[in-house]
């Protein structure tokens, strides 16, 4: 198993000289979302190596421990330091602690900061009293963290070692998430189930209300790639119709600027005379409250609409 080098706790620095070294379960290290997270497990897990109960004044602890600014108040440091305590209650032995008994106040401006540590589970536990849940499962492609997945719902590290040596790691996951959600329903579980699960997947039926994670994030895939071909297509229209429209405006404005002033003034009283009706009355309402691009729009529409019919009849010539 991979190890971090970290140092025990000891009055300086030759302890790390002379070789006093523990292991750090990596695995669990980097599932830690939070850096505060991560800092207070390497600090606790050192301290925890020589009793099960921690006692530290909170500056020292906000400040060199954690790194946090010294600029802080007592309180930010309260509610960065309980980030990543929550996250170590969820995952790690950390025992839980209300704010009142995790925080004990000294003196004015004084705090001290307690953790203590759960407690060794009893050897001969029932699986089923595992507070194991799909959140759990651990990412992929690391297969420490998978073996400790596997011991904590109950198989030994030698048949753990040996399923992820010869089954796929997909289908490892997709039966310890069944066996979670077996469990999770009050429909129990023990280790034999999931030995035999990932070693024979086909005689496996998932029952009606599961779905493996695997599968969501497939669909979630095949949805995400419907959306973006259904975006890339409704671009490539918006950009066809816009290059139609960019032609017919070119095709026009061509040939408006190809007549005279005069033969623009003859035109345009034509257009308007056999345009439709409703475009007609808004060229004419819009004229009347002067010009502006209400007026303008409706100005082009006539002008275009009777070159167009004219085109589509036959060349359009000047006057």
């Amino acid at each position: 198993p991979r190890i971090i080098p970290v140092r025990l706790e000891r009055s300086d620095d030759r302890s790390f000289q002379a070789g006093y070294l523990k292991r750090l379960d990596w695995g669990l290290y980097t599932r830690l979302a939070s850096p505060v997270a991560k800092r207070l497990y390497r600090f606790l897990d050192k301290r925890f190596y020589h009793g099960n109960r921690v006692e530290i004044d909170l500056q020292e602890l906000a400040i060199q421990k954690v790194l946090l600014s010294s600029r802080y108040t007592t309180a930010q440091w309260k509610r960065e330091l309980l980030k990543g305590i929550s996250e170590l209650e969820e995952c790690w032995d950390l025992r839980r602690a209300d704010d009142s008994n995790r925080f004990v106040k000294q003196g004015k401006g004084c705090w001290k900061v307690v953790f203590e540590r759960k407690p060794p589970r009893p050897k001969g536990i029932a699986v089923s009293d595992i507070p194991v849940t799909a959140s759990a499962v651990l990412p992929a492609s690391d297969p420490d963290s998978l073996v400790t997945a596997l011991t904590k719902r109950g198989i030994g590290p030698g048949a753990a070692d040996d399923l992820i040596s010869n089954f796929p790691e997909t289908s490892i996951r997709t039966m310890m998430e069944l066996f979670d959600w077996y469990n999770n329903h009050r429909q129990d579980r023990g280790p034999g189930f999931l030995v035999n699960a990932i070693r024979d997947p086909g005689k496996i039926t998932f029952p009606k209300g599961f779905e493996p994670s695997e599968s969501r994030a497939e669909k979630q895939r095949a949805e995400k790639n419907r959306v973006a071909a259904e975006r890339e297509l409704r671009t490539k229209r918006e950009r066809a119709a816009a290059e139609r429209e960019n032609a017919r405006q070119e095709a026009f404005l061509t040939f408006w600027n190809s007549l005279s002033p005069t033969e623009q003034s003859d035109y345009e009283r034509e257009a308007l005379e056999s345009a439709e009706p409703t475009k007609r009355t808004g060229y004419l309402r819009a004229m009347g409250k002067g010009t502006s691009p209400v007026f303008d729009q409706y100005r082009m529409i006539v002008l275009r609409d009777r070159f167009e019919r004219r085109q589509k009849a036959g060349p359009v010539q000047s006057k």
